[in-house]
């Protein structure tokens, strides 16, 4: 059973600083290995983060030991051998987990330079550690900067980097210019995509289109459900405003038995006025 360990902080605990160089790290070579590792045997995770972190972990709870029994049943073993106690740890959450490793990764990326991210992910899926990416944005705006960068040029990186964006921290014209080069190459809402998603990309559209900055194009992947008013619905439920600086926009539609879903006339008579874009070149 995992269990806190009661120990009282001690009146000048808070004049010592643990220092979480050494668990970050320890947390994001755990997360990034070939099979995530998210329990560790007591002494030594102890050993690599030191004393006084460990402590803190315990402390404020996020940090759980466990007694378990290994019990060796190799023919010859005297019984006293044959049972042993050992304690292992584990984080309440592992999003506790993500959040130091996010603090290594955010580091590594503003000052290591740009190639490192692109080798150090060869071999793993940025999108399997989704918070580790989005907490890391939120932590320092150089390393925010070349991680969207990083996913937006990753075959289809383009959704994780507009998650991504909304962490971020940085000025208002650090804002646009991210803005201006993830509506570049085109943005997708697809009706795969999560709530979240298909809501930060209409936030991307947006800004770009209240800030006058053009947008190659869109692409509505069975996402369109129907025209109102000026508004466009998507089958989620979200609305997509218009957007004055589009330059083509493309919409598929869901199939219906073996054929694609036919717009209605009134969709497409009203499409183009909820466009009202004077950089459109193209309506498919």
């Amino acid at each position: 059973m995992w269990n806190k360990m009661g120990r009282a902080r001690k009146p000048n605990d808070c004049s010592i600083i643990p220092d979480h160089s050494k668990l970050n790290k320890l947390l994001f070579e755990a997360l990034t290995g070939k099979n995530q590792q998210i329990v560790w045997q007591k002494d030594m995770f102890k050993t690599i983060v030191g004393d006084e972190c460990y402590n803190e972990l315990i402390t404020i709870g996020i940090l759980l030991e466990e007694d378990i029994l290994n019990i060796n049943d190799k023919p010859g073993m005297a019984a006293v051998s044959v049972i042993q106690r050992t304690t292992v740890v584990r984080f309440y959450h592992k999003l506790f987990a993500e959040w130091y490793a996010a603090n290594y990764l955010s580091k590594c990326a503003r000052s290591i330079f740009p190639l490192w991210l692109r080798n150090k992910f060869e071999k793993t899926n940025p999108v399997d550690l989704q918070f580790v990416f989005r907490f890391a944005c939120g932590l320092n705006k150089k390393a925010s900067s070349r991680i969207i960068k990083y996913l937006k040029g990753m075959e289809d990186g383009q959704s994780f980097a507009i998650l991504c964006f909304f962490e971020q921290v940085g000025e208002p014209d650090d804002v646009v210019a991210m803005v201006t080069d993830l509506c570049t190459g085109g943005v997708t809402i697809s009706s795969t995509d999560s709530r979240l998603l298909q809501r930060s990309t209409i936030q991307i559209l947006d800004i770009a289109a209240k800030s006058n900055i053009p947008i190659t194009s869109v692409y509505l992947n069975k996402s369109f459900n129907e025209c109102e008013e000026d508004v466009i619905v998507l089958h989620s439920g979200l609305r997509l405003n218009q957007l004055l600086t589009v330059e083509k926009i493309h919409i598929e539609t869901e199939q219906v038995n073996i054929e694609p879903r036919v717009l209605t006339e009134e969709d497409v008579k009203i499409i183009p006025l909820w466009l009202r874009s004077e950089h459109l070149k193209d309506l498919s």
